[in-house]
Formats: structure tokens, sequence, C-alpha cells
């Protein structure tokens, strides 16, 4: 019997091995905020609780995987504390993606740019899409923003 999860960002389903966390956050695109890290965390937790779990598959239900931080919410930010103590906390998430203890294959169906893009590299495997509408990278550096989840190292 399948088991489902649902949260405000990732819809998850388990066949008694594999989980699938699907990106599905409202709007065109996801976007990493608070409600991406919370709706990931709380999914990635749910996934690991599975028992007989053999591997987790992460893949989006909108065009692009994820499009990064969201721009309006990251210049609106004045505390310079908040900032980094985010970025950590994203650090940290994705650690526990690398960390698991099972493998977590990222399926790339369209881009995945700047938070986006370290979420796939934080996965053991990448599967891409071979088409021009897959696009990877970390073109915050444009805006005057350093990748701050982990992308770099």
């Amino acid at each position: 019997m399948e088991e489902t999860h649902k949260n405000a960002a990732v819809q998850g389903c388990f066949d008694g091995e594999i989980a699938t966390l699907t990106l599905q956050m409202e709007g065109r695109a996801n976007k990493i905020n608070e409600t991406f890290g919370q709706g990931l965390k709380e999914a990635l937790d749910w996934a690991l609780a599975r028992e007989g779990l053999k591997g987790i598959i992460l893949g989006s239900g909108h065009k692009d995987f994820c499009v990064g931080a969201d721009l309006d919410m990251l210049y609106a930010e004045r505390d310079p504390r908040t900032i980094y103590e985010g970025c950590r906390q994203l650090q940290t998430l994705f650690r526990e993606v690398e960390t698991c203890g099972v493998p977590v294959v990222c399926t790339l169906s369209g881009s995945a740019l700047g938070g986006g893009y370290e979420l796939a590299l934080s996965c053991h495997h990448r599967i891409a899409l071979d088409s021009p509408k897959v696009q990877v990278g970390l073109p915050e550096v444009l805006l005057g923003v350093i990748p701050g989840a982990g992308g770099t190292q």
C-alpha cells in the first residue's frame, strides 16, 4: 500500500522501498523561502521514517526544478543575522540530504538555479533531461548574492 505525505512545499509518496518527494510550491515556480525549507525538512523527515526505505527520488511538479531564492524576500530583509541564520539552516538541511543514509537522486526536467542547484548538488546523483530548457548554475552572483547553501564547497 502506498503512503503519501503533503505540505505547502512538497508532495511525497512511498511505495515500500522508494520515497518520491516532489517540490510543488504554490505559484509558477519552486522558490527557496521559509515555506520551502520547512516543507523540505518535514518531507525528508517523513521519508526517512519509512520502514524499508532504500532510496529517495527528488523532483519537481513545476517546469523548473527550483529557481533559487525568493529574491523579493531576500531583498526585503535588512537584518544580516536573519540572512545568516537562514543560510545556516539551508546548509544544515542540504547536508541532511547528503548524509541521510540512503541514496538520493535528483531529477531535473527543468532549470536548477542558485539554491535549487545547490540542493541538486547535495543529492548523490542527478539525472537531467537532455534539453536546452535545463540550465544549472549559480546566477545570483550576478546580483551580488554569494551562494549560501554549500554549493561552492
